[in-house]
């Protein structure tokens, strides 16, 4: 899309769609053997995990981790960076 001679317009078109990438992430296809073997491998990489919808991460080794909802999961590098986000770390982890 080109727009032209409508510097506002195209503000709000940028914004919008900084809005939707933003809480965006890369979707990867596992076959059923890559599935089994997945959580551990995401829990010896120390990803923290966030909710989208709750707002309530998880780390590894706390209750429901390997459990969460894929389509719902965001993943951060560090507690602090999902803190910073403006989630919360789950009741049930250590």
């Amino acid at each position: 899309m080109v727009i032209k001679d409508a510097p506002e317009l195209v503000k709000a078109y940028e914004a919008n769609v900084q809005a939707h990438a933003a809480p965006a992430h890369l979707y990867a296809r596992r076959s059923s053997a890559a599935s089994s073997s997945a959580a551990p491998m995401a829990q010896a990489s120390g990803d923290v995990h966030g909710n989208r919808h709750s707002k309530v991460y998880r780390v590894p080794g706390c209750k429901g981790y390997a459990g969460m909802n894929p389509t719902s999961v965001i993943a951060f590098a560090t507690e602090a960076e999902a803190q910073q986000a403006g989630y919360r770390k789950a009741k049930n982890c250590p």
